[in-house]
Order: C-alpha cells, then sequence, then structure tokens
C-alpha cells in the first residue's frame, strides 16, 4: 500500500496583490479587486484587506494552512475548463477528487 504524505508549511503573512483600482472613479474600488474579494469571501477564505494598502488581501500563514487543509477546499480552488455557462467539462487535470 502506497501512502501519501502531505506537508505544508506556511509563511507569517501571505498577500495577494490586486491593486487599488488607480483608474477607478473612487479611490480602492477597483473591478478587480472587488472580483478577487468576493470570490475569495466565497470560499470562506481567511484572506482580509491590509489596513495599509487597500490593494492587498492577506492572511497570517497559520490560519491560511488551517483553511487550506479543511475537507472540501481543495476542490473549490481547482480550475475547471467550462464549455458554457450550463454545463461544466471534465476537469482539465489528473487530481482524484477528495472526499468530504
Amino acid at each position: 500500500m502506497i501512502k501519501l504524505l502531505i506537508t505544508i508549511s506556511f509563511y507569517l503573512l501571505c498577500s495577494i496583490l490586486t491593486g487599488w483600482g488607480k483608474h477607478s472613479k473612487v479611490m480602492g474600488d477597483g473591478t478587480l479587486k472587488k472580483a478577487v474579494e468576493a470570490l475569495l469571501n466565497g470560499m470562506g477564505s481567511p484572506f482580509r484587506i491590509y489596513e495599509n494598502n487597500l490593494g492587498r488581501l492577506v492572511s497570517p500563514g497559520e490560519v491560511l494552512t488551517a483553511w487550506l487543509t479543511q475537507p472540501g477546499v481543495f476542490n473549490l480552488l481547482v480550475l475547471y475548463d467550462v464549455l458554457n455557462h450550463s454545463q461544466a467539462a471534465a476537469p482539465s487535470h489528473d487530481y482524484p477528487a477528495l472526499q468530504n
């Protein structure tokens, strides 16, 4: 029997840089930032807007690691090919689906 050992190491702080919407009509109201923030919040991720930089989402490494190792989170992060908005194609990877 083959056993799979997964080791996850974390950084003190993980960041996602989206930009703050420099060309938006309202400072800090960038389209990309809003979309990324909504997607991450919808998945229940621990990323939050950094207090000193409106275009940066941050998460403490330990909190992010705990979230990533929760059942089902991996499947949220896997990209799929989509034929149209109503029918998803088979995954474009060979990873087995994780059981919740």
